[in-house]
């Protein structure tokens, strides 16, 4: 059975890792840009928001980097998860408060995008895999066979996670347009 369920779980690993690598990189690329986000919340103070930039930016680096290590993986998956929750949990908010039109912060200030409930069920369910994947035993030891399917598979997913959230952007995007005309 571990075999059988090992791939899918390095895969997993590896997309959550490029995942938070990625949004780790853009927000430390543009830390004033994140901070203008964290503004649009409304939930920090003014004076936290550069501290809270960094260390949102610092958490998605060390998770994104766990994730890769054996030792740390698991307990990542589970950071993976929380943080995902987290974010659902303030996106949320926000829409109850009827801010929709405030960046999303998904990407740092790379890819702009209002929040929305797609946002939300998108969340959601990566929360859920990540949960499900440290619920399963990964690989037992290092086949490089193995981790080059599981990399080849997470470039894949990984392709396929950036193509929906240009769909979301997309979709937030032809709905603010429509609003203006």
């Amino acid at each position: 059975m571990e075999t059988i369920l090992s791939l899918p779980v390095a895969t997993v690993k590896l997309l959550f890792s490029g995942i938070f690598l990625i949004s780790a990189w853009q927000k430390f690329a543009d830390p004033s840009g994140f901070r203008v986000v964290l503004k649009g919340y409304q939930i920090l103070p003014d004076g936290w928001l550069g501290t809270a930039a960094i260390a949102i930016a610092s958490l998605e680096l060390v998770l994104g980097t766990a994730l890769l290590t054996p030792q740390w993986s698991e307990i990542a998956l589970l950071g993976v998860a929380a943080l995902l929750l987290l974010y659902l949990a303030v996106m949320w908010r926000s829409l109850r408060a009827g801010r929709s039109d405030i960046d999303c912060g998904c990407s740092g200030a790379a890819g702009s995008s209002g929040i929305n409930t797609l946002l939300l069920v998108r969340n959601l369910l990566l929360a859920a895999v990540a949960l499900v994947a440290w619920g399963v035993p990964g690989p037992a030891a290092y086949d490089p066979r193995l981790w080059a399917i599981a990399f080849l598979g997470a470039v894949v997913l990984l392709l396929l996670f950036h193509a929906c959230n240009q769909l979301i952007a997309n979709h937030d995007m032809r709905g603010r347009l429509s609003h203006h005309a």
